[in-house]
């Protein structure tokens, strides 16, 4: 047997144990060990069995989940370009199995609204929102949570989270960020955020309610008839699209005038299509969006 053989062997079995645990939902005493064992079977001659295995070791361990679910998106890319998505289904159907009943988002391993009672949050939502009136800016639906009403009429099963626009007027892009953290001082005074989300720094702001998931809340604007909501959009809809909000039984929650032209700029033209493995590029949008970072949204800061 010459070397590669004896490599391929070698990965071939450790496939197989790696497979067997995460079928059967055994632990792996030793899941860093096994990840470096397995780091030096790799060969370019099966490339794609090897990052399945590595994908599948890494769901299993609840391991690195940011790092994985982008390797988990280029190898679905990989298999598509190959005409092998019928294997790609098949084997995430695998990592369905393995990680039920969390799944993998861009959030990290969490449950998803697959495993809740999603029709009822839904339900909900609107009375979960009602203490944000009090601080006098309209809100709607936004994101995923406005992908799935407008999709499905009800929220995305392999989403974790609830987004909501906070609309906060006419600005230009170097007042929003001062803008925004007098909202968060307003959410803060009236004890809609807690002592974690005090101390966050990041321009997404969590709202406590008792609906059992969690609210982002993001910043929305207008600006010389211009529409703006990170992260998706800066000054690419017209104000016209979105404005005036209208009602959808969610009292005060709120949905936009033409959802489907926001949907298309966020998500593209094949926003119609599920997509589990959705996520945003972050550091993009952050350069993008560089004018609202200019902040200190820590509350909690000396």
């Amino acid at each position: 047997m010459n070397a590669s053989s004896a490599l391929r062997t070698s990965f071939d079995a450790l496939d197989t144990v790696i497979r067997d645990h995460a079928m059967r939902k055994i632990p792996v005493a030793r899941p860093r060990r096994m990840r470096n064992q397995l780091a030096a079977l790799h060969d370019p001659a099966w490339d794609i069995e090897w990052q399945e295995a590595l994908i599948l070791l890494a769901c299993h361990c609840r391991m690195q989940p940011a790092r994985t679910h982008g390797k988990l998106m280029m190898l679905r890319d990989t298999r598509i370009e190959r005409g092998e998505e019928a294997a790609f289904n098949e084997y995430m159907q695998l990592i369905r199995d393995t990680l039920h009943p969390e799944f993998i988002t861009s959030h990290g391993y969490t449950i998803t609204f697959s495993e809740m009672d999603a029709a009822q949050i839904f339900k909900s939502m609107g009375a979960a929102l009602k203490p944000l009136e009090q601080l006098g800016k309209p809100f709607f639906l936004y994101a995923g949570a406005l992908l799935g009403h407008v999709r499905n009429g009800k929220l995305i099963e392999h989403d974790d989270d609830i987004d909501i626009a906070i609309m906060l007027g006419e600005c230009s892009e170097d007042e929003v960020a001062h803008r925004w953290l007098d909202y968060k001082n307003d959410l803060n005074k009236h004890g809609l955020i807690d002592e974690a989300e005090q101390a966050n720094n990041r321009p997404v702001f969590k709202f406590c309610s008792d609906l059992g998931t969690e609210i982002d809340l993001f910043p929305a604007w207008t600006d010389n008839g211009k529409f703006s909501v990170y992260p998706y959009s800066l000054g690419q809809i017209d104000a016209a699209d979105v404005f005036p909000l209208g009602t959808f039984g969610q009292d005060p929650l709120m949905l936009p005038a033409k959802p489907e032209v926001m949907l298309v700029q966020s998500y593209g033209k094949d926003w119609r299509i599920p997509d589990p493995l959705f996520h945003i590029d972050w550091k993009r949008k952050k350069n993008q969006f560089r004018k609202l970072f200019v902040a200190d949204y820590n509350l909690r800061a000396p």
